[in-house]
């Protein structure tokens, strides 16, 4: 089964704002590139960095491949580069407030590869799957510019079922934060 219910598999270079994230070797999540130096995910797939129970703290950050192993730019991350969103909470497997950048040192990611882009941050038929929390849902305005609406966060029941719940978090909530924590504009 697709890991996007109804979704199409995405192209080698389609959607080069898309990064891997891993952390500690363990949580795989997705993460967006808004800024050539800082990835937005969610803030439940870095949470245990912070609480200390892993014993490795890198965030292993891959872009500019369709694989979550090979191919594409990856970098390498301290944990400390990772800021989840101060009102974050975790109650019950109810997620509040689900945001967190992920820092990348400089030189940051490599724009002259055509597959690795940022993107800018601001249904009943199709459905996202557990294990892609923190990839972006993204809408194309009329000039083909590409924006962040929301982060997936995550969802009850099963993968295909229309009538499941998932839930995202809504970007332009979190852009004042966004900006505040990068100390960059978005969207101007």
């Amino acid at each position: 089964m697709p890991r996007i219910f109804n979704g199409v598999d995405a192209l080698e270079g389609e959607v080069p704002w898309r990064v891997y994230v891993r952390v500690a070797m363990k949580a795989l999540c997705g993460g967006t590139i808004i800024h050539k130096n800082w990835v937005l995910t969610t803030a439940h797939c870095v949470e245990r960095l912070e609480e200390g129970h892993e014993d490795d703290d890198s965030i292993y950050i891959r872009a500019g491949s369709i694989s979550k192993w090979v191919g594409g730019q990856e970098i390498i991350v301290n944990g400390i580069a990772a800021k989840k969103h101060e009102n974050f909470m975790n109650r019950d497997g109810l997620l509040w407030n689900d945001a967190a950048l992920i820092e990348v040192p400089d030189p940051g990611f490599n724009f002259t590869n055509p597959n690795i882009r940022p993107m800018c941050t601001a249904s009943t038929t199709h459905n996202i799957c557990p294990g892609d929390t923190g990839g972006s849902v993204d809408h194309r305005d009329d000039r083909g510019r590409y924006y962040a609406i929301g982060i997936s966060s995550y969802g009850m029941g099963d993968c295909g079922n229309p009538e499941d719940i998932r839930l995202l978090t809504r970007v332009a909530m979190f852009l004042d934060w966004i900006e505040k924590n990068t100390g960059e504009k978005f969207c101007t």
